[in-house]
């Protein structure tokens, strides 16, 4: 009998842990590629009020299930779930610039494609299409001038709303 109930308290305990890493693993992911986001000091799933706290005169860019704000002076857009259902409501779901002083993984605005996509696959990402990447539930967007990276954008994708249609 007590080998039977350690059997199910471990079956439990694994249970639990399936659980657990289904629900926050996307959390960690954010939590890890955050770290290697050098853009304004922005970072994924950041709140709304606390990007707009650091960069102000943002143009407010509408959209459907999603919103966001161009900051000219920075070249950079970032964009935000409308979608209360999502893990990232009102927080920053997307973010795309164009500025040489950012970079996402060490890559940077006028870097060559070729060092760009081997810094991602080196850092675990795997290439879907031509130009874009994913790692879990991260995904970074090559946009490709002469042979080098014109635009930079990195994305959550929040798996609780990815194939909603607004």
């Amino acid at each position: 009998m007590k080998k039977f109930l350690v059997i199910v308290f471990i079956l439990f305990l694994i249970l639990l842990s399936a659980i657990g890493f289904y629900f926050y693993y996307p959390l960690y992911q954010v939590s890890s590629i955050n770290h290697s986001i050098n853009i304004a000091g922005i970072k994924l799933l950041m709140p709304v009020e606390e990007v707009n706290k650091m960069i102000s005169g943002g143009e407010y860019i509408y959209g459907m299930g999603a919103y966001g704000y161009e900051y000219e002076k920075e070249k950079v857009k970032v964009f935000f779930s409308s979608d209360p259902d999502g893990l990232s409501y009102d927080k920053v779901s997307s973010i795309i610039t164009q500025n040489q002083a950012h970079s996402v993984s060490g890559i940077r605005i006028k870097d060559s494609l070729d060092t760009a996509y081997a810094i991602l696959e080196e850092s675990g990402f795997w290439q879907e299409t031509k130009n874009y990447f994913k790692k879990g539930d991260i995904y970074i967007i090559l946009t490709p001038e002469h042979d080098k990276v014109k635009m930079l954008q990195i994305g959550f994708i929040d798996r609780r709303i990815a194939n909603r249609i607004y």
